[in-house]
Parts: C-alpha cells; structure tokens; sequence
C-alpha cells in the first residue's frame, strides 16, 4: 500500500466552505497581586526590626575590623589616602572706594511749599485767584512792583493789580506744581530773597537790553536771579495806553522757565540734558488757569514730539552717550544757531527724563529720586548717576533699554548720532585691599 496520500488530500479548501480553527482558552493575565503583597510584608519587617538589623550590621562590621585589622590601612586593590590640600593663597582683592561726598557742595533746600507728594499727583490746581499787593507805583521813576504770595512781579510800566492778579496764577501753580512731584525738588527763592522775582519789560528791546534771548519768550536768568520776560509773553499788551490781557497765547515757554526758576538751586548740580528735560516735561503739561493735569502724559509726550519733529516718525533722539555727555556750551550753541539740532536736543531731554521718571525700573522713579538724593548729599553727579541712573549698564545697554521701553508702549524712536563729547564713568578713586576669609 502506498504511503503517498492521494492528490485530493492536497487541494486547497474550497473558499465558500468555512473554516473553524480551534484555539482554545484565552490567554490568562498573570496575576501579580502576589508579589506585591511579598515586598510590601518585606518592606513592613525591615521597618519594623530596623534597630535590630541595625545592631546586628554593626556588630558585623566590628568582628570584620577584628579579624582583619589592616585591611582598611591596606586595601588589596591599592587606594593610597589623599594627601591634606596645602592652605589657600590669600590674594588681596580690590575693593571700589565709595564715591566722594565734597561737604562744600551738600544743597540746603529751604522750601517755602509744602511736600512732595509720594506719588505723581493726577493734576494740581491753586485755589482761587492769588492775592495782589501793590508795593510801588512809580510813573516818574518807571518803577512798579507787585507782590502775591510767592512772587514779586518788578515792571517799567503800570498793570495794575487786576492784571497782575490774573497772569500771576500761571506763576503760583507752576511753583505748587514743582513743588508736589514726587521728585521731592523743595523750590525755594534765590539767596537772600523771600519770594522769587520776575522781571516784566514793556518792550522787546528794554527785555533784549537786559540779557533777553532775540526771539525767546522769557529766560530765566541765574546772574539776575530772576526770570525775564517781555510783558507780552505773559499776555499782557499796551492798547491805547491802557493795558489789556490776551489769554490766546502759548504758555509752554513761560512755564517752562518758570520750572527753571523753581529749580534754581539745582542748576549748578544737574547736567543740561536733565535740567531742560525736567523743565520741559512740566511745560508739555495741559495747563487752563491756575490749574495743571498731569495723568496720561504719555499722550501729551506724543503731542509735545509732533510739535517738535513734525517730520520726524519715528520721532528721532540724539543718542544717549552724546546727550548725557553734552556741555552747556554745546547746547547754546545749538539754540541760538541751528534750530533743527536745538529741537531735537530738547526732544531727547524730554524723552529721557520722562523714561527715568515713568518706564525706568518699576516705573516710580525710583532711580531718579535716588539720583538727586545723592546730588543732594554733595556727591558728583556723573557718579550718582553711574550709581543710580546707570545701576551696573554700561551707557550702551541703557540706550538699548530706553529704545525698548518706548516700544512697549508703541512709541518707536530713531537714534540720530552727531558727535560730540560722550557720557563716561567717573575715574576710580584709589583702591583698597581687602583679604578674602
């Protein structure tokens, strides 16, 4: 018989017929609940006879120290002890002297005002219309003099107390205003005066005479210790014989040096590009009489650019090095020869103090109070603002933060530079050495 199967046997099953294949029982998940029941009853017993398993390992580790004593001193694989670190070198380390405090420049401040505010104030007002006191009314001798409580008003011509009494409320709150800043400036009278003078010019020439800036609106003048103006800045004009107030004209410029005059002790202490920012700042304020608002300046600062770079957008800076580095001579020459720079100088001024004022830090200022604090208590001012304004940047990183700080609040700026001197760090004074622990 043939072992062969016959050729039937190895045909594919038919497709229609089905096919069952058995399988068998599912496969059965382990089931490792058991061992985790054997570590965790491990775990429990070595907890619980932790002391004895403790006990009984010491009692090991001494009968293998008894029974081999030199095995620690001569391990067989030849691990020498290390030998003791030789003591450290003490190397003298130099340590920055403070900055000089010079006594002779220490400001006394006597303010005739009252406080500063802790905080910017949303806006300041005088109450009322100032008090007038008529001094002298002299026709022969073109001497009259008027008097309100802060201010005495000296003119070649008579204007009256009702006149005075108007136009002098631009002068009471430009001295509240400076004095409630949180910058704590304490304006007081020039040496030897109980109220800050203004000197009042019936003519542009008579003004121009005396030391008047061709062209300006007023100036405070430090060699008088008086602010100058034509009366007609003020708004005050001869009709007639008679004279009549015109409320229409622009009070930026009087304001602004009126800010100077404020800030009189100041001036010797503080670098251009602060003194006029400051003054400026003040002056881009809204002002309706007797009355300054202060909140929301970063809308009046995009009005005060357009009206000094009207083509400008974005507004152009001068950069930063240059503009801290610039001397006063610097920057009179640009204003009384090249109006264009002269705009621009003021512009940055103005952008510089409003960051260091609102977007420097945490926004309060606080670099800045610091900054006159220390002026204040007779230390140079190029190293109180190394110390405070600068705070361990170089002049480049801040020029980088200011440009940033102004984008934030979608106020992109270009840098125009023009040569000149740039800003440097104060010389370090000698060093002293100190020896580390």
């Amino acid at each position: 018989m043939s072992s062969e199967l016959p050729r039937s046997a190895y045909r594919r099953p038919s497709p229609s017929v089905p096919q069952v294949i058995e399988l068998g029982p599912p496969p059965q998940k382990s089931r490792r609940w058991g061992r985790w029941l054997v570590l965790v009853a491990v775990f429990a017993l070595t907890w619980f006879y932790r002391a004895e398993i403790r006990t009984a390992g010491s009692a090991i580790q001494t009968s293998f120290r008894q029974a081999f004593p030199s095995a620690e001193a001569k391990p067989s694989f030849g691990v020498s002890k290390p030998r003791p670190l030789p003591p450290p070198v003490v190397k003298p380390l130099e340590v920055e002297a403070p900055a000089p405090v010079d006594e002779s420049k220490k400001m006394v401040l006597k303010s005739i005002g009252p406080p500063a505010r802790s905080t910017m104030p949303p806006s300041v007002a005088i109450e009322g219309t100032p008090e007038v006191t008529v001094v002298v009314e002299d026709p022969a001798a073109k001497k009259f003099i008027y008097r309100t409580p802060h201010y005495e008003f000296q003119t070649d011509v008579m204007v009256g107390a009702d006149a005075v009494r108007t136009f002098s409320r631009i002068f009471e709150a430009t001295f509240l205003v400076n004095c409630l800043l949180p910058f704590d400036y304490r304006p007081s009278p020039e040496e030897g005066r109980e109220r800050f003078v203004a000197r009042l010019f019936s003519s542009d020439f008579n003004y121009f005479a005396e030391g008047g800036m061709p062209g300006s609106a007023g100036a405070y003048s430090r060699t008088h210790a008086a602010l100058l103006a034509p009366i007609s800045s003020i708004g005050v004009k001869t009709v007639n014989d008679r004279m009549q107030l015109d409320r229409s004209g622009a009070t930026e410029v009087l304001i602004h040096e009126i800010t100077h005059q404020m800030m009189n002790p100041w001036l010797a202490h503080l670098p251009m590009w602060f003194s006029e920012g400051a003054a400026e700042y003040v002056a881009m304020a809204d002002y309706v009489h007797g009355k300054f608002v202060l909140n929301q300046m970063d809308i009046r600062l995009r009005t005060y650019l357009k009206r000094r770079q009207p083509f400008g957008n974005p507004p152009d800076i001068r950069s930063i090095p240059e503009l801290m580095g610039m001397s006063p001579q610097t920057w009179n020459e640009a204003v009384s020869s090249i109006p264009k720079v002269a705009n621009m100088n003021y512009s940055s001024a103005t952008m510089l103090v409003y960051y260091f004022y609102h977007l420097d830090g945490r926004g309060d200022g606080a670099g800045v109070k610091a900054y006159l604090r220390a002026i204040e208590a007779g230390t140079p001012e190029v190293n109180a603002a190394e110390k405070h304004l600068l705070r361990d940047r170089s002049i480049e990183v801040l020029e980088a933060d200011v440009l940033n700080a102004f984008l934030k609040i979608h106020l992109p700026l270009g840098v125009i530079q023009r040569g000149g001197n740039r800003w440097r760090p104060a010389p370090r004074a000698a060093s002293a050495t100190a020896t580390s622990p």
